[in-house]
C-alpha cells in the first residue's frame, strides 16, 4: 500500500513538472539571460548518458570476469550450489557499485568543495543560500556536465540491469520505483538547470551508497565482525547524509529559495521538485528501517536472521 501511494503521487508530479519544463526552457533560453560557460542543458547532451550507461555495463562485466572466482571461494554458502552462485553474483555486482559510488563521491566533492554554495555539512566551504544565485545563468565547475550525465548513465544501466536480470530480488518493486524516481529527478533537474543543487544532492546520497553496497558484499562472507563494522558505518552515514542533512538541505534550499523565476507565478517547479525529493526521503527512511532491523537481528542471532540484507534468499522458492 505504501508503494502504491508513492507511485500515485509520483506520476502526476512528473507530468506537472514536464509542463513546467516546457514553460521554463523558452523563458530561460530567450536571450534575456547570459548563457553559462558550459552551455544550456539540451536534449542532445544525453549522448553522455548513453556513453555512461555503456561504460557502466563494460566495467561491471570486466569486474565479473576478474573477481568471480575470488568471491566464489569467499562465499559462506557451501552446501547449495545454486544459492552459492547467486550470492557470488550478488557480491561481484555490489563490489562494482561500491567502487562506482566511491569514484562518484570523490569526483563530486572535488568539483564542488571550493564552490560558494557547497555547504560545510558535507565538507565544503560555502553556504547553500548561494545555491540559486544568478539563476538561470548559474556557473558550474568545468567537467560538471560529464560528471552529472555520466552518473545518470549509471542509473539508466542499473534500471535496465534490474529489469532484465534481477527479478528474483525480494525488493524488486521498491528497487524499480527507486530507479524510475532517480532518473526522473536527474532529467527534470537537468532541464530546469538546477545543477548546483543537484551536485550537492548527489554527493549527499552517494556517500552512504559506498557502505551499503560494501555491506551487501561482506554479509555473504564469514567475516562477522567486519559485517557489523560496515553495518554501523552504513547506518551512521545513512542517517547523517540521507536523512538529516538531505532533508534539511532540500527544504531549506527549495522552499525558502528566493524568487528564482523573476516574478513568474505560472511556474511551480521548485514545489514539484520538492515533492519528488520527499518521495525519495520516504524511500530512504523505509530502507533505513529495514537496515536497522536486519543489523540488530544479525548481531543477536547471526546468519539465521539476516534476510533483509540477503537479496537472494528467496531464489529457490521463486524458481519452484
Amino acid at each position: 500500500m505504501f508503494f502504491v501511494l508513492l507511485v500515485t503521487v509520483m506520476g502526476p508530479t512528473i507530468f506537472l513538472l514536464t509542463k513546467n519544463i516546457l514553460v521554463v526552457r523558452p523563458w530561460m533560453m530567450s536571450g534575456k539571460f547570459p548563457e553559462p560557460a558550459i552551455g544550456w542543458p539540451i536534449l542532445s547532451d544525453m549522448w553522455i548518458t548513453v556513453v555512461g550507461a555503456i561504460i557502466s555495463w563494460g566495467l561491471n562485466a570486466f569486474l565479473n570476469k576478474f573477481t568471480w572466482n575470488f568471491y566464489y571461494r569467499e562465499c559462506k554458502e557451501k552446501n547449495d550450489e545454486e544459492v552459492r552462485v547467486a550470492k557470488t553474483q550478488k557480491m561481484v555486482d555490489n563490489t562494482f557499485r561500491s567502487i562506482f559510488f566511491t569514484v562518484a563521491s570523490v569526483w563530486g566533492f572535488v568539483l564542488g568543495f571550493r564552490e560558494e554554495y557547497f555547504p560545510m555539512a558535507i565538507g565544503g566551504r560555502g553556504d547553500f543560500t548561494h545555491m540559486f544565485d544568478n539563476y538561470p545563468s548559474c556557473e558550474l565547475p568545468a567537467g560538471f556536465k560529464q560528471y552529472y550525465l555520466g552518473i545518470m548513465g549509471y542509473h539508466v544501466f542499473m534500471l535496465v540491469y534490474h529489469s532484465i536480470l534481477e527479478k528474483v530480488r525480494h525488493d524488486y518493486m521498491e528497487t524499480m520505483f527507486h530507479h524510475v524516481l532517480v532518473i526522473s529527478l536527474f532529467s527534470t533537474v537537468y532541464f530546469l538547470n538546477f545543477l548546483r543543487f543537484s551536485l550537492v544532492v548527489l554527493v549527499m546520497n552517494d556517500i552512504p551508497d559506498i557502505f551499503i553496497q560494501a555491506l551487501r558484499v561482506v554479509v555473504e562472507t564469514n567475516y562477522k565482525r567486519l559485517t557489523v563494522f560496515v553495518g554501523y558505518c552504513t547506518i551512521y552515514s545513512w542517517i547523517y547524509f540521507r536523512q538529516i542533512t538531505f532533508a534539511y538541505f532540500i527544504y531549506r534550499s527549495l522552499w525558502q529559495a528566493p524568487n528564482i523565476f523573476h516574478g513568474r507565478t505560472d511556474i511551480q517547479a521548485t514545489e514539484l521538485i520538492t515533492v519528488l525529493f520527499t518521495l525519495l526521503l520516504f524511500l530512504n527512511t523505509y530502507w533505513l528501517t529495514l537496515l536497522l532491523k536486519a543489523l540488530v537481528r544479525y548481531k543477536r542471532h547471526g546468519d539465521a536472521a539476516i534476510n533483509e540484507l540477503q537479496e537472494t534468499d528467496n531464489l529457490k522458492q521463486k524458481k519452484k
